[in-house]
């Protein structure tokens, strides 16, 4: 007698790997389909030589911000973050990546980092915004999100004043843009106030004050894209960017 074979039935193994598959596959499909808002985070980052004393922590606080943005990419798909992330002196002035997004970018370390020289605030503020400004000038539907951060005041742009400045962000600041000033050794307030931004806070300029510094920072900033996705208006996100984090303080 010829025994014939039994067609095989798929095991449980495969049956899962293809569900899997479908619904990968499905999520795929998905956030193909939604609806993306561009969000643009600028970094601004003081590189002048007093720097140095924070220059570790400076470091771990930048790369800690972008793992920050990351996980917002992660929690709010509807959410294409990308970064322009500039660090400044009066030797040079570095653009590290320029308006990539988060998941391409990568751990900054000692070689991207030096700090030396004087402080050109305003032209580093100057040259950035209006590189960005023309980037995206015919988009729709975005956000800015603008973080100055510095441990001294102005005191070598050459191109730049904080008159151009302040003009420059209350147009911006018109146009949906949220900016926040952290400084430390200066008078913070009068500083933010000098170029419009309102959104500010200081620090003390020792490795505890600087880690600080950083944690509330980006406690801000996922409250700001917890805010952003549940549809606030930019007019509403642009003001008290650090407020509900000094409440929880």
């Amino acid at each position: 007698m010829i025994m014939k074979k039994k067609p095989k039935c798929p095991s449980l193994n495969t049956t899962a790997k293809n569900e899997n598959k479908h619904s990968l596959n499905t999520k795929l499909e998905n956030l193909s389909k939604m609806k993306q808002t561009k969000v643009y985070n600028l970094l601004v980052v003081d590189e002048s030589g007093s720097m140095e004393i924070i220059k570790q922590q400076t470091i771990n606080g930048c790369n800690e911000t972008l793992q920050t943005i990351q996980s917002a990419q992660e929690k709010y798909p509807e959410q294409n973050h990308l970064v322009t992330l500039v660090f400044f002196n009066s030797c040079e002035t570095k653009t590290i990546v320029d308006c990539i997004p988060v998941s391409k970018t990568k751990p900054l370390n000692e070689s991207n980092y030096n700090p030396n020289c004087n402080t050109p605030l305003f032209d580093a503020l100057g040259e950035s915004l209006t590189r960005l400004r023309y980037k995206i000038n015919q988009e729709e539907e975005h956000h800015v999100l603008v973080t100055i951060l510095t441990d001294g005041e102005e005191n070598s742009s050459k191109e730049f004043n904080h008159r151009m400045i302040n003009k420059m962000i209350n147009e911006l600041k018109k146009a949906g843009w949220t900016f926040t000033f952290i400084g430390a050794n200066i008078d913070v307030e009068k500083v933010a106030t000098q170029i419009s931004v309102s959104n500010f806070i200081s620090f003390e300029q020792t490795h505890e004050g600087t880690k600080a510094m950083f944690v509330r920072e980006q406690s801000s900033r996922m409250n700001y894209f917890d805010k952003m996705s549940k549809g606030e208006s930019k007019e509403k996100l642009s003001k008290d960017y650090f407020e509900e984090t000094s409440k929880a303080e």
